[in-house]
């Protein structure tokens, strides 16, 4: 059972489900795990030596969650930026800066785009090849996105965010002739009291599970936007 000499920032699991991630945000390092074993898939460093997945210890950007991304590659989410890592050089292979703190950062189920969450009160969709911002999602929220993700089909957004609500965008990401991709808001749920923290889709994205600093968890209808139950 693996221990750690501070607090565990992040969390995050392979596609496979058989490696996960731990963020140790104050050493600035990710950890890798077997998840049936527990034991810790070190790395070689340069001067011979085994050591963490990733190691930031001599840089001053923070380090606040880490995920797997498609490609075997690594995001990294912390201050104002997002980046994605070649972890065989050691390097950024992309850095994505939506301009402010970014929150949230997850990639769509194709893994062609990222969308990312920003204390702007916005989100971005970048194209994850190039790194480049494809479309802006702004003007809905009168707070901080905490929270942004794709729906499990791939043509909708949610972000939720520090007014006490979840939006749900329909997203044109790659539209027809020289049309500019589009980002349309068709629900809102108004869903909390206070800031709503997080969110996650069931594998269907039929069920949307909201948390927030008014102490409960909800589970919404996503075609209509009916609460079914809190938690």
């Amino acid at each position: 059972m693996p221990t750690f000499p501070e607090v565990v920032r992040g969390l995050s699991l392979s596609f496979d489900g058989a490696r996960l991630l731990t963020v140790l945000s104050e050493a600035r390092e990710v950890r890798q795990w077997e998840v049936a074993t527990g034991r810790e898939l070190t790395v070689p460093r340069p001067d011979g030596t085994l050591g963490p997945l990733l190691d930031r210890t001599t840089s001053r950007s923070p380090l606040w969650q880490a995920i797997y991304a498609p490609g075997d590659e690594l995001l990294t989410i912390g201050g104002s930026e997002a980046r994605l890592w070649d972890l065989a050089a050691g390097r950024p292979r992309i850095s994505f800066s939506p301009h402010a703190t970014v929150a949230s950062a997850n990639f769509s189920p194709d893994g062609e785009w990222l969308v990312t969450g920003s204390w702007d009160n916005s989100a971005k969709v970048w194209r994850t090849e190039t790194g480049h911002a494809v479309l802006k999602l702004d003007g809905a929220h009168a707070g901080f996105v905490n929270a942004a993700l794709f729906t499990p089909d791939g043509q909708a957004i949610l972000t939720a965010s520090d007014d006490g609500t979840a939006k749900l965008w329909q997203v044109a990401l790659q539209p027809q002739g020289d049309a500019e991709p589009t980002a349309t808001v068709i629900r809102t749920f108004m869903c909390h009291a206070d800031r709503v923290r997080d969110a996650r889709f069931t594998r269907d994205g039929l069920r949307l599970v909201t948390t927030s600093d008014d102490k409960t968890a909800r589970l919404w209808d996503v075609t209509n936007g009916t609460e079914l139950r809190r938690f």
